[in-house]
């Protein structure tokens, strides 16, 4: 019996050490998807870092210990390391099986201040992170497609909501908005009460920018004066 409790022993320990993978001259490249990404052999290697507990090395062999979040001084872009790594695990920002970092030993580079945490440049498909901040550029592109400045435009008339404009010899009615932006000729923005009957004067040039509707009805969204003026300040 003790025999053959000692070779279950040494089984277990021999299962554990073939599940162990590690990998020489491996490069850090960055972070992605939340899993450290090494390169080897041209190869790209993703690595889950875990909790961050693995042991760290520096090139002489030294454990980097002590301080909280010493054992990631070796992980700068860049630096080449060795590494080992455990079982595969399934992880929950991929949902895919991948190795969890074990142990890492510095091979060639610098290691991260002591007590600064190394910047990890991602890797991620940018279309990957957009999510609804890049949805709403999109929308914001989509809607400068409809819109048109008309550079120098002199009032020509203004009734009620609607604004006669001369533009190259043509006249074009606009429609004012509810949200109009008003600058001056420096670009500085307008505010006060009455803006619009005292910005849209006969015979005032302005650079107005509009944005279409489906209907084809241009309605004004910006308006900057082309020159100055004192009354306006």
């Amino acid at each position: 019996m003790r025999h053959f409790s000692r070779a279950l022993v040494c089984l277990f320990f021999l299962v554990g050490s073939l599940r162990a993978t590690e990998l020489k001259n491996a490069t850090f490249k960055g972070i992605k998807n939340h899993l450290l990404v090494f390169e080897v052999d041209k190869q790209e290697v993703l690595v889950s870092a875990g909790d961050l507990s693995f042991k760290s090395f520096d090139q002489d062999g030294k454990p980097l210990t002590g301080r909280l979040g010493e054992n990631v001084r070796p992980l700068v872009a860049g630096n080449v390391v060795d590494i080992v790594t455990s079982a595969t695990k399934r992880t929950f920002s991929t949902n895919s099986k991948v190795e969890e970092l074990t142990q890492v030993r510095l091979v060639k580079g610098e290691l991260a201040e002591p007590g600064k945490t190394p910047k990890w440049p991602s890797l991620a498909d940018p279309h990957s992170r957009r999510g609804r901040r890049g949805q709403d550029r999109d929308k914001d592109k989509e809607k400068d497609k409809g819109k048109t400045t008309y550079k120098a435009a002199t009032v020509k008339s203004v009734e009620k909501k609607n604004v006669v404009l001369e533009v190259d010899g043509k006249e074009i009615t606009l429609v004012t908005g509810n949200r109009m932006k008003f600058v001056d000729a420096d670009g500085k923005q307008l505010k006060g009460k009455g803006l619009s009957k005292r910005i849209f004067k006969e015979g005032a040039q302005l650079d107005v920018t509009t944005a279409k509707s489906d209907d084809g009805t241009e309605t004004i969204r910006e308006v900057r004066q082309v020159h100055g003026d004192g009354d306006e300040k």
